[in-house]
């Protein structure tokens, strides 16, 4: 199997392709981490938004819930019954106790609901510190690879600069020179 060999036979080489692979490495970390951090927070907006729907609809229930016991206790005093003084011979309708339930069902179901929710809003506000300390994090590793960038830029700049000034155009002139000497021979000959 043949490997390529990296070239270190001269300094301004390495310095060049040393530059431009710290410039790619830079480049791919730095728009990696922001592509992960923006879909990081882009699925934590949706779950924020889910569990404010669940909390919306858990409002209207408990709206719906007290609006039916207050039918429910009005319908009573229309009856001329206080709620503290229930006869004992008071006959309830089947529909009031199938409401009753119905309410009490709601009742269950929403501190069932409230519950979870709770416990939603619990994991969304660790996701949302952790989201707070990536941010810090690339604050802090932001202007670090931007430096990395630019230094690693600098770097194959002066390798590329160096390598074609004081190596390449020496080898030119010394492969024209050869040349001019092979032709002349030829010539001669």
């Amino acid at each position: 199997m043949n490997i390529p060999h990296i070239p270190t036979d001269n300094y301004y080489k390495f310095c060049a392709i040393s530059g431009v692979l710290l410039a790619i490495f830079s480049i791919y970390f730095i728009t990696k981490v922001l592509i992960e951090a923006l879909e990081e927070s882009i699925i934590l907006s949706g779950e924020i938004k889910e569990v404010n729907l669940d909390l919306a609809e858990l409002l209207r229930i408990k709206e719906e819930t007290t609006k039916g016991l207050e039918k429910f206790f009005q319908t009573a005093n229309d009856k001329n019954i206080e709620q503290k003084n229930i006869p004992e011979n008071l006959e309830i309708s089947d529909a009031d106790v199938n409401r009753i339930q119905e309410l009490h069902q709601l009742n269950t179901d929403s501190i069932d609901r409230s519950t979870a929710i709770q416990k939603a809003y619990v994991q969304l506000a660790t996701k949302s510190r952790l989201q707070m300390f990536k941010a810090i994090q690339l604050l802090i590793l932001f202007p670090m690879f931007i430096y990395i960038l630019l230094l690693s830029i600098k770097l194959a700049k002066f390798g590329f600069k160096n390598w074609f000034e004081k190596v390449q155009k020496l080898n030119d002139r010394i492969l024209k020179h050869e040349a001019k000497r092979n032709t002349s021979n030829e010539n001669k000959h």
